[in-house]
């Protein structure tokens, strides 16, 4: 038995592989790249949550879900860039948008939204946000 006020050696052990489980798993998660993207449509969407008037966050949400830009020296039926897969599912934001029809119907940042939306929803790429 150990002198009064020592562990014992399996103890030690055992607290020691707990740490060293604990450190892995932080480097792990270090390691593995943040998704900006899923972070940023949820900052967006708590921040709509709390104020449907919110144009910044609406602004930001339509921005984040455009496909990128081509560059200028690729060609129109360039088959190495994947086809570009929208972070949302188009109805189920029409739903949510619709609640901030009726909870703030005259207001202009969820109109606008709402038209890009449907336009993105019906395949026109051709609405791009500039600005």
């Amino acid at each position: 038995s150990p002198p009064e006020g020592e562990q014992p050696a399996a103890a030690d052990a055992g607290a020691t592989g707990v740490e060293e489980k604990a450190e892995e798993k932080a480097d792990e998660e270090a390691a593995a790249p943040l998704d900006l993207l899923s972070i940023d449509l949820k900052v967006s969407k708590d921040l709509i949550n709390r104020n449907f008037s919110n144009y910044s966050a609406w602004h930001l949400r339509a921005l984040l879900q455009q496909p990128p830009l081509k560059d200028a020296g690729q060609s129109s039926g360039d088959a190495e860039q994947p086809a570009f897969e929208h972070p949302i599912d188009v109805a189920s934001e029409l739903e949510w948008v619709q609640q901030g029809i009726y909870t703030e119907p005259n207001d202009q940042s969820v109109w606008l939204y709402h038209h890009w939306l449907t336009t993105l929803g019906r395949g026109c790429e051709q609405a791009r946000i500039t600005h």
